[in-house]
């Protein structure tokens, strides 16, 4: 009996030492599960940032460009306002052309009319 009782607190020392080796490996499996996760959270955070680089990098360029472009239609606009203003001007001198003719027009009827009315008298 005795040796029975001696055999089956072995065994519970040993159960117990099995348990806490179990928690230990559990724990260590645990442990090296989280470092994985973080690894990995890692890499996919280097990732995230290198393509977040890339994203502004790429929008950084075509701001640069719309900028350019810009740029470009505002010089535009000004040559072409520019040729606006002298159409504009030339417009403005053709009507003042077209109103002394007409001024010089209403002159020549009238001297041609008294012309015509001496010619008439003297017939």
């Amino acid at each position: 009996m005795e040796a029975l009782e001696e055999r089956e607190k072995e065994l519970r020392k040993q159960y117990l030492a099995l348990s806490m080796e179990l928690m230990v490996c559990r724990s260590t499996n645990q442990s090296n599960g989280l470092s994985h996760q973080s690894l990995v959270a890692s890499s996919l955070g280097m990732v995230i940032q290198e393509e977040a680089a890339q994203t502004l990098d790429a929008l950084s360029t075509l701001a640069m460009s719309a900028a350019e472009r810009a740029s470009n239609v505002m010089a535009d606009f000004t040559a072409l306002n520019e040729k606006i203003a002298d159409l504009h001007s030339s417009v403005d001198i053709a009507c003042s052309q077209a109103e002394e003719a007409i001024i010089a027009s209403a002159h020549l009827q009238h001297e041609v009319s008294i012309l015509l009315g001496i010619l008439d008298k003297d017939c």
